[in-house]
């Protein structure tokens, strides 16, 4: 049996990090030659992911060697934060507080099941910031994504059908029950890719976690399980946060003196 133990990955140098760039230079000029003006965003955003992912690296370093528990949870509760402001962030309509709501979504989806997740993989030690904080971060990346999906739909169809809406409840209907369909396709919406993700994984691509797993000498059976335990925990996720989120948006939409709020405002 092969000895994954002896497959050293060496250590990237200046060097190749910046010939490796050039691959996004050449997309950016040749984007700026067709006239389709994506060299900017592209280049701009090359250069955020490189500064910001070595900030985390450097922090990720400092938080590893100290090893407090209080600086984890610190570092979970900032990361859960900044996750539910880029949510919210991102969509074009909002209701008031929504930042507030999308950070409840997502606590209330991906810290249970990260500490589910954390149990499954017989990892105890609830302050180990080298386990937990990869996974939390990973996990609330696609429920950050999902809730965002699910809440711009509900919200969207919702401002867009409003006349539709207000004749079903001039029937008799309450404003639950008059978007209960928009809630069901809110959610299809929103974990419809980690669904087309997980169909497809070990057959059309290999996913990231376990690329990663296999070039850092896992073998490679370990390093398939250990992507099929995360896309689990990820799509569950996904589901209950985008549950959640569109759940206390509408809740907060529907709880006018009228019964139904379509006054969408920006986020506070």
């Amino acid at each position: 049996m092969r000895d994954y133990n002896k497959l050293n990955m060496p250590n990237i140098s200046h060097q190749e990090i910046i010939a490796i760039s050039f691959l996004t230079l050449f997309v950016g000029i040749f984007s700026w030659k067709m006239g389709w003006s994506l060299h900017r965003p592209l280049w701009i955003s090359t250069l955020r992911c490189l500064v910001q992912l070595s900030l985390l690296g450097y922090v990720l370093g400092y938080i590893f060697q100290a090893n407090h528990p209080a600086i984890t949870l610190f570092s979970i509760a900032s990361i859960t934060v900044v996750a539910a402001i880029a949510s919210s962030a991102r969509l074009p309509l909002a209701v008031r507080g929504q930042r507030r709501l999308n950070f409840v979504a997502l606590i209330c989806s991906t810290w249970p099941i990260t500490l589910i997740t954390l149990i499954v993989l017989q990892q105890y030690d609830l302050t180990k910031p080298t386990i937990i904080i990869p996974l939390l971060g990973l996990i609330l990346g696609h429920s950050l994504n999902g809730i965002t999906l699910g809440v711009e739909r509900f919200t969207s169809e919702l401002n867009s059908n409003r006349a539709y809406f207000i004749s079903l409840i001039s029937f008799g209907a309450t404003p639950y029950e008059a978007s209960q369909d928009l809630l069901k396709n809110s959610i299809k919406v929103s974990i419809t890719p980690v669904i087309n993700s997980m169909s497809v994984a070990g057959i059309v691509t290999v996913p990231g976690m376990m690329t990663g797993q296999i070039m850092s000498n896992v073998s490679p059976i370990q390093a398939a399980l250990y992507q099929y335990v995360i896309m689990v925990a990820v799509s569950s996720s996904i589901f209950v946060g985008s549950y959640i989120g569109i759940k206390l948006t509408a809740k907060q939409l529907f709880k006018s003196s009228k019964g139904f709020d379509f006054l969408l405002s920006d986020v506070s």
